[in-house]
């Protein structure tokens, strides 16, 4: 039998996860292409932005599953120093083209939301902008955490205090998402729609809060990124890092594959042919 496969060994649950959530993902923004080709003939930019995040998770989880190939997952003990540098690289490249996806993502509904009210593009050019910053800090200062030439070598390199930093990118994250949402709210207020709708439109921006209905509500993104956040301070003290570190990585696929999978909700055909075409406004 596959030695991969044999012993206490996290590298199947990280890897399985990783390409079951990006299938996920994938599909439900598939799905979302067809709606609207089918109903309009035509994408719009809120569409190439949700397909840009897309291709991002796509090469975050092929990063991780080479880092995979190398020995993440496996126990540092069995991991050789040649190969431990490489899964540093892999990570390194995972962790920044995971903050590109999660932005682009957001990017996706604020630009949807703009579509549906033109009338109202303040609000919508503030949260862009609060998007784009977050994640222009949160990719330079992920890009060189650690001293140069060796900004991956988060294990023996010269680096700023990582677990705060990690904190104040993942509060952020939540702090973005939050206006995220907020944004929609404000938009189903302003719609001039039946009650009924505009319930449907918040309950839309609200799956990104409470997809799930659970105590711990871990299946939303808010809620994924709590969790990641508590995974994080209980790994104060690393000192098997191709091991104690997989479950951050599951947290981070899954923070990154729902915040895709909710903006593709609100353009699936229920919620389309329910709004009339002329409340869309695109």
């Amino acid at each position: 039998m596959d030695s991969r496969f044999a012993g206490d060994t996290r590298d199947p649950a990280v890897n399985v996860t990783g390409w079951v959530l990006l299938v996920t993902c994938t599909l439900s923004v598939l799905v979302r292409l067809g709606t609207k080709f089918q109903l309009f003939h035509k994408l719009h930019a809120d569409d190439y932005f949700i397909i840009a995040s897309m291709i991002m998770g796509a090469v975050q989880c092929i990063c991780v599953s080479m880092a995979v190939s190398f020995g993440y997952g496996k126990h540092f003990n069995l991991v050789t120093e040649a190969d431990f540098i490489v899964v540093m690289k892999y990570l390194y490249s995972a962790s920044l083209v995971s903050v590109a996806s999660l932005a682009l993502s957001k990017l996706s509904i604020v630009a949807w939301v703009l579509n549906l009210a033109p009338f109202d593009r303040l609000i919508a050019y503030i949260t862009g902008l609060a998007v784009i910053i977050w994640a222009l800090v949160a990719i330079m200062g992920s890009a060189f955490q650690c001293a140069i030439p060796e900004p991956w070598n988060i294990w023996s390199g010269k680096c700023f205090n990582l677990m705060a930093w990690q904190y104040f990118v993942n509060i952020s994250n939540i702090i973005t998402d939050l206006c995220v949402i907020s944004q929609g709210l404000f938009l189903a207020h302003q719609l001039q729609i039946a009650l009924k709708k505009r319930l449907l439109v918040s309950v839309v921006f609200l799956s990104r809060l409470l997809l799930g209905h659970r105590l711990t509500h871990r299946d939303s993104v808010i809620g994924s990124i709590i969790a990641e956040l508590i995974l994080i301070h209980n790994s104060i003290t690393v000192v098997d890092p191709t091991y104690q570190s997989c479950y951050i990585t599951i947290a981070q696929s899954l923070v990154q594959s729902l915040s895709i999978i909710t903006a593709s909700c609100a353009q699936l055909k229920p919620f389309l042919t329910w709004l009339q075409p002329k409340e869309l406004q695109i």
